[in-house]
Protein backbone atom coordinates (compact mmCIF):
# COMPACT_ATOMS: atom_id res chain seq x y z
CA UNK A 1 0.00 0.00 0.00
CA UNK A 2 1.49 3.40 -0.85
CA UNK A 3 1.27 6.01 1.52
CA UNK A 4 -1.44 7.69 -0.04
CA UNK A 5 -3.50 4.72 0.32
CA UNK A 6 -2.43 4.51 3.96
CA UNK A 7 -3.72 8.18 4.76
CA UNK A 8 -6.77 7.74 2.66
CA UNK A 9 -7.55 4.81 4.74
CA UNK A 10 -7.08 6.52 8.09
CA UNK A 11 -9.44 9.41 7.38
CA UNK A 12 -11.70 7.10 6.24
CA UNK A 13 -11.54 5.32 9.22
CA UNK A 14 -11.47 8.73 11.20
CA UNK A 15 -14.67 9.54 9.21
CA UNK A 16 -16.56 6.49 10.06
CA UNK A 17 -15.32 6.44 13.81
CA UNK A 18 -16.83 10.04 14.18
CA UNK A 19 -20.04 9.07 12.33
CA UNK A 20 -20.54 5.87 14.62
CA UNK A 21 -20.00 9.27 17.95
CA UNK A 22 -22.35 11.37 16.54
CA UNK A 23 -24.90 8.94 16.12
CA UNK A 24 -24.20 7.47 19.48
CA UNK A 25 -24.58 10.94 20.65
CA UNK A 26 -27.86 11.58 19.10
CA UNK A 27 -29.48 7.99 20.26
CA UNK A 28 -28.65 9.26 24.20
CA UNK A 29 -29.99 12.58 23.46
CA UNK A 30 -33.30 11.36 22.62
CA UNK A 31 -33.79 8.70 25.21
CA UNK A 32 -32.63 11.17 27.80
CA UNK A 33 -34.77 13.37 26.02
CA UNK A 34 -37.84 11.57 26.28
CA UNK A 35 -37.45 11.10 29.92
CA UNK A 36 -37.22 14.39 31.07
CA UNK A 37 -40.27 15.54 29.05
CA UNK A 38 -42.22 12.80 30.65
CA UNK A 39 -41.12 13.62 34.11
CA UNK A 40 -41.70 17.55 34.07
CA UNK A 41 -44.87 17.61 32.24
CA UNK A 42 -46.14 15.24 34.77
CA UNK A 43 -46.41 11.94 33.44
CA UNK A 44 -45.80 8.55 33.98
CA UNK A 45 -42.24 8.19 35.38
CA UNK A 46 -39.53 4.98 35.62
CA UNK A 47 -40.83 4.20 38.77
CA UNK A 48 -43.81 2.51 39.02
CA UNK A 49 -45.48 2.80 42.84
CA UNK A 50 -46.28 -0.65 44.58
CA UNK A 51 -49.02 -0.14 47.41
CA UNK A 52 -47.46 -1.11 50.96
CA UNK A 53 -48.73 -4.60 51.40
CA UNK A 54 -47.06 -6.15 48.60
CA UNK A 55 -43.77 -4.28 49.85
CA UNK A 56 -44.52 -5.12 53.62
CA UNK A 57 -44.42 -8.95 51.53
CA UNK A 58 -41.23 -8.29 50.01
CA UNK A 59 -39.38 -7.75 53.17
CA UNK A 60 -40.67 -10.23 55.09
CA UNK A 61 -39.66 -12.57 52.46
CA UNK A 62 -36.30 -11.35 52.47
CA UNK A 63 -36.13 -11.08 56.19
CA UNK A 64 -36.84 -14.83 56.37
CA UNK A 65 -34.58 -15.84 53.24
CA UNK A 66 -31.73 -14.35 56.01
CA UNK A 67 -32.78 -16.02 58.93
CA UNK A 68 -33.25 -19.67 56.81
CA UNK A 69 -29.17 -18.16 55.60
CA UNK A 70 -28.14 -17.82 58.32
CA UNK A 71 -29.16 -21.26 59.76
CA UNK A 72 -27.69 -22.74 57.42
CA UNK A 73 -24.46 -21.46 57.54
CA UNK A 74 -24.65 -22.29 61.40
CA UNK A 75 -25.24 -25.83 60.48
CA UNK A 76 -22.58 -25.93 57.86
CA UNK A 77 -19.79 -24.26 60.32
CA UNK A 78 -20.79 -26.61 62.85
CA UNK A 79 -19.99 -29.95 60.35
CA UNK A 80 -17.00 -28.39 59.23
CA UNK A 81 -15.68 -27.71 62.97
CA UNK A 82 -16.90 -31.25 64.05
CA UNK A 83 -15.22 -32.48 61.11
CA UNK A 84 -11.76 -30.69 61.63
CA UNK A 85 -11.71 -32.09 64.92
CA UNK A 86 -12.37 -35.59 64.13
CA UNK A 87 -9.82 -35.19 61.87
CA UNK A 88 -6.86 -33.45 64.09
CA UNK A 89 -7.70 -36.27 66.83
CA UNK A 90 -7.41 -39.26 64.43
CA UNK A 91 -3.70 -37.67 63.27
CA UNK A 92 -2.62 -37.13 66.49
Amino acid sequence: MSSFGHVRDMMERYAANRELLQAKRKRHFRKSNTLTKENHQGGPGPFQEINHAEWEAVKSRIRRDKKRELGLWIVASVVVGICLLLLFRSFF
